[in-house]
């Protein structure tokens, strides 16, 4: 097992966002994770927003042709529970790796980049199931986060297409010759969403970067016992 194996909490911070942030980054931690994901979209007036669903329930249109104002409105939000900029701030009081899965290929990348702090940068990890929006990524001006790509299939061709420097794979169709191929091209491997027991020894096992969970503290009691 690969003991330095990071433990990424699923869809940490999410819509209907009624829950504090400083409150899930505090959570997090107390659960054993190193690190969250999130997935983050941009409302028609530009604003980033943390949100997995393009309509979370209640929104009659996608969040990326409403204004936040209107938003707000609908879903009675918490403007500071669903901003991204809020999450950078706070991530910044802790060392919790974050994972932004970018939901949206129109999403404004130049923006969103300038509104990340230097020091989360070497913590950062990028992913998202667009290779186009992999490759769009201002290489030299996030050089020092991990850019990690989703896909089903043709792993190889979707990270020349994309420049990425890390693959995130359905826990189901991680295999030896795909750990081995990633070991030989120092690919970061990241495989999501590993929940059950024998699934998540099977993944340690294996010795990936990072893995993605909904229960981060089952993984760290496995990981313990694993080592022990």
């Amino acid at each position: 097992m690969n003991i330095s194996t990071k433990i990424i909490a699923h869809r940490w911070i999410d819509a209907p966002w009624k829950v504090s942030i400083d409150n899930r980054l505090s959570e997090a931690i107390s659960r054993g994770a190193d690190g969250i994901e999130c997935d983050v979209r941009q409302t028609l007036d530009g604003i980033f927003i943390i949100s997995h669903d393009a309509k979370p329930f209640g929104l009659n249109k996608p969040i990326e042709k409403l204004a936040w104002q209107e938003i707000n409105k609908t879903l009675m939000a918490n403007e500071e529970n669903a901003r991204l900029d809020s999450l950078l701030r706070e991530i910044l009081k802790t060392d919790l790796l974050i994972n932004l899965e970018i939901k949206s290929p129109k999403l404004n990348l130049e923006n969103l980049f300038s509104q990340i702090p230097e020091q989360i940068k070497p913590r950062l990890i990028l992913s998202s199931f667009h290779p186009t929006v992999i490759k769009k990524v201002p290489k030299n001006k996030i050089s020092q986060c991990w850019l990690i790509a989703f896909f089903f299939f043709l792993p190889k061709i979707i990270m020349r297409f994309c420049g990425a420097s890390g693959i995130a794979p359905y826990y189901k169709f991680l295999s030896n010759h795909l750990i081995k191929t990633s070991q030989q091209k120092n690919w970061t491997v990241a495989p999501w969403t590993v929940n059950n027991d024998s699934d998540i020894k099977k993944v340690l096992k294996s010795g990936v970067n990072c893995l993605i969970t909904d229960y981060p503290e089952r993984v760290k009691t496995i990981s313990k016992m694993t080592i022990d």
